[in-house]
């Protein structure tokens, strides 16, 4: 019978040899591998972030993914979910089955641990894991075009985040997902994952034509929201946006802010993960928004725990930095 085991560094090194070509997103080998080092060098990482195989009688590699164990509301209860991410298989033991009897034991061991939800995002369509018991959250990419030098919206203000706007940027984080029946709930040590996780590929890639900013939006002078972007070769990607007290209307507001920022440095696209009672207020901006068809988020409930409705349009959005 095949085993389940916590990966060692032999499994780490062979599974990064070959998902590079997969994953590596324009990073080298050593750098690719090493922004799993930096993230589980964290505090969250050392406790939530681990690496699972699945080894046949031999001992050989058949398959691995990674766990995360992230606090997800749920319907107002707060609880630890069993997040799955990066299933990989070798090329020489695909189409054995191996992924999907690993993800199975993976689940019952998070059950039998108490897990009460199990969470993915696929690249390769919801089927394989609806099998599963797994079922989709809505999840939109919004793409349009940028407006050339638009004037900032009066009394509006722009301007990277810095230390001191911390809480603030936690709390409109916190507010602004509260909407929804299922979000990942951030503690402090959490969010310092986050900016590992991102600083690292960044300082790691070492383009100086793209660029990651934390921005804080203020509104005749108070703080009114921040924006998580990605800039460069003419696109503004949009990661995530949030607004004290969390009213989508105010987050869109603070998405047109940035916007008309992001057209004046000459950024011509602009592309997004919003919930959809942000994206259908962005007014003047062109935009259009489309079911994804990558990291598409998808739940599952574990022993005997259960799922609140998932039917509302933005029941389940999950931010672009929360996928695993």
């Amino acid at each position: 019978m095949p085993d389940l085991l916590p990966g060692n560094e032999e499994h780490l090194a062979a599974i990064y040899r070959e998902s590079h070509a997969v994953w590596g997103a324009g990073l080298s080998l050593a750098d690719y591998r090493g922004t799993w080092d930096d993230v589980v060098g964290t505090p969250w990482g050392a406790r939530h972030a681990s690496f699972w195989v699945w080894t046949g009688r031999r001992g050989e590699l058949l398959s691995s993914l990674k766990l995360y164990r992230p606090l997800v509301r749920v319907a107002g209860h707060t609880t630890r979910a069993s997040v799955v991410g990066a299933v990989f298989t070798p090329r020489a033991r695909r189409g054995l089955g191996h992924a999907r009897d690993l993800l199975r034991a993976v689940l019952q061991r998070c059950e039998a641990e108490g897990a009460s939800l199990a969470m993915l995002f696929t690249d390769i369509g919801p089927a394989l894991y609806a099998d599963a018991g797994f079922r989709t959250l809505p999840a939109d990419e919004t793409n349009g075009t940028l407006a050339e030098h638009p004037d900032l919206p009066e009394s509006w203000e722009l301007g990277p985040a810095t230390v001191e706007d911390r809480d603030s940027i936690h709390a409109a984080h916190e507010d602004s997902t509260r909407r929804s029946s299922i979000a990942v709930v951030r503690d402090a040590e959490h969010w310092r994952f986050l900016d590992v996780r991102t600083g690292s590929y960044f300082a790691r890639l070492g383009d100086p034509g793209v660029r990651e900013r934390c921005i804080v939006v203020q509104h005749e002078g108070c703080f009114a929201g921040y924006l998580s972007t990605v800039e460069g070769r003419g696109l503004w990607s949009v990661r995530e946006a949030g607004a004290a007290g969390g009213d989508p209307s105010r987050v869109a507001a603070i998405v047109r802010a940035g916007a008309a920022l992001a057209a004046q440095a000459g950024l011509r696209r602009f592309k997004a993960w919003l919930p959809r009672e942000v994206s259908s207020r962005l007014g003047p901006l062109r935009a259009h928004s489309r079911p994804r068809s990558n990291a598409v988020p998808m739940v599952r409930a574990l022993g005997s725990g259960s799922l609140p409705p998932l039917d509302g349009p933005d029941a389940g959005f999950i931010p672009f930095q929360d996928q695993f």
